[in-house]
């Protein structure tokens, strides 16, 4: 990919970043404490001057944010925020604690882990 190209790819998706924050509702101050990066790293990620990294993205994707719109401008599906947050919490789970969790929604609904119909 050229550098402008990428410029460009950087930029939209600093855009839509911008938009996903303001459409949970949050400040550039609030979400950068949210995700762990400061105020001069959040204005310049929705401004296009700098990438950021997939810990920052997952970190977003569990207070809300559609990490598939930011990047490519498609949303992730129907999925309402309640479903994008539980999706996002999981993520920072590690294996063990997934097993446990899928164990206990399986169990809720009747099903056992061999049985995902």
């Amino acid at each position: 990919m050229s550098k402008s190209r990428l410029d460009d790819e950087l930029l939209f998706c600093g855009r839509r970043l911008k938009a996903e924050r303001k459409r949970i509702g949050l400040t550039q101050t609030e979400f950068g404490k949210l995700t762990g990066v400061s105020l001069n790293s959040q204005t310049r990620f929705e401004m296009g001057k700098c990438s950021f990294t997939v810990a920052y993205l997952l970190k977003s994707a569990a207070h809300g944010v559609d990490i598939s719109y930011v990047l490519t401008g498609y949303r992730g599906g129907n999925a309402d925020d309640e479903t994008r947050h539980l999706i996002g919490a999981l993520g920072q789970l590690n294996a063990r604690e997934r097993g446990a969790v899928l164990a206990l929604v399986l169990g809720l609904l009747g099903r056992t882990p061999g049985n995902f119909q």
